[in-house]
């Protein structure tokens, strides 16, 4: 999800958008029920990745999932869990 996001993203949108993810991380850290968030902490440590990326990248430069090593291996595994499920489907059988 944040990939598909930033895609075409410039350096201060990401920035921008990682500030604010960095608040509403912090906002979950006083809730209980919200504290132990994976998938918001999972998805603030992609935003500092890709702004770590871009500001790498140097002036104008504009964020694509393509040039990002980290994004294509989270495509690449979730590819691969997804032929996982669909060899273990096919292997069940027709259900009657």
């Amino acid at each position: 999800m944040v990939h598909r996001r930033a895609t075409g993203m410039t350096a201060d949108a990401v920035a921008a958008t990682l500030e604010e993810a960095r608040f509403f991380a912090r906002q979950a850290s006083r809730h209980e029920d919200l504290a132990d968030d994976s998938r918001g902490r999972a998805e603030l440590a992609v935003w500092e990745r890709i702004d770590q990326l871009l500001a790498a990248a140097g002036p104008g430069a504009v964020y694509g999932p393509q040039s990002d090593d980290g994004a294509r291996a989270e495509l690449a595994a979730y590819a691969a869990r997804e032929a996982e499920l669909a060899r273990s489907r096919a292997d069940r059988g027709p259900r009657g």
